[in-house]
């Protein structure tokens, strides 16, 4: 079923996106405490920066094992995810919410780049709630909370309350697939399209009017990421959808990866680099009056 759906996606891109499904890739990490950044690049004197603060490195195990890693001074993360943080700009006194964000690296990217910020991170199950709050700890994210519960519910606890939001919505994880990867049953997709339709919606709510947002995944399925922004453009809420200007965070030093452009909002095309990634950036205009 996915192949078939990604070749009537791709057309001509298919051949490589799917041959990248397949083969290693390099890995990516950013430098939390700039103090160490020095005795980091030293250490690891084949990264290449790749965005500001940001770096490739093909050996992820030698980065895995570092004393870096281990004191919460470098954070590994495919340059996907990554990219998708710096759609959000976060200023001074900005109250954030990292909604599904375990294991926290979206949240300590952010916190990495901007100060003065707090807010909440949110994580449904017990165990990846753990991952995520020891993260936090690890990484010295002091102004924000861990909250052990469904995020659905800040539609109601947290209404008109945040600046910023961040959605990377549980999905079925398609841009994972391999060999032994475990494809989804058509019930189990619309189950997952139906529980991101729900966090979307509780995200509007909690967002102040004027406020922005991202939502991505890592899948390709339209259902999992047009159609819930659709789904969202024809709720109670007026919204904007933001353009992605992909090409201000590349240059020379870093290559662009193959952006296919949607409806709403992107995907990233994998390959040696990237992960495949859907990006969309919203802004919450207001809630229309209803009749």
């Amino acid at each position: 079923m996915f192949k078939e759906y990604l070749k009537e996606l791709l057309g001509s891109d298919f051949d490589s996106v799917w041959a990248s499904f397949f083969a290693p890739k390099k890995s990516g990490f950013f430098i939390t405490d700039k103090s160490a950044k020095k005795r980091v690049l030293e250490q690891f004197k084949g990264a290449k920066e790749f965005f500001d603060n940001f770096y490739i490195y093909d050996d992820k195990s030698a980065l895995s094992h570092s004393e870096f890693f281990s004191a919460g001074q470098i954070y590994i993360q495919n340059p996907s995810s990554y990219l998708a943080t710096l759609f959000l700009e976060l200023c001074m006194g900005d109250e954030f919410c990292d909604m599904c964000a375990s294991p926290g690296g979206k949240s300590i990217a952010l916190f990495s780049r901007f100060a003065g910020i707090s807010g909440a991170a949110i994580e449904y199950d017990k165990n990846r709630f753990f991952t995520l709050k020891q993260n936090l700890e690890k990484y010295g994210l002091k102004g924000i909370r861990a909250y052990n519960k469904d995020a659905r519910s800040i539609a109601k606890t947290c209404a008109n309350r945040f600046d910023k939001i961040m959605l990377d919505a549980p999905c079925s994880s398609y841009s994972h697939f391999n060999e032994t990867f475990s494809e989804k049953s058509p019930k189990e997709l619309k189950a997952i399209a139906r529980l991101q339709k729900g966090l979307l919606n509780a995200a509007l709510y909690a967002l102040k009017d004027g406020a922005e947002m991202i939502y991505s995944t890592c899948t390709f399925f339209s259902a999992e990421n047009e159609e819930v922004i659709e789904n969202a453009l024809n709720s109670r809420f007026k919204l904007e959808i933001l353009p992605l200007d992909f090409e201000q965070f590349f240059n020379s030093k870093n290559a662009a990866p193959k952006i296919m452009p949607r409806k709403y909002g992107a995907l990233i095309l994998p390959d040696e680099l990237y992960s495949g990634f859907y990006i969309c950036k919203l802004r919450k205009v207001c809630q229309k009056e209803q009749n």
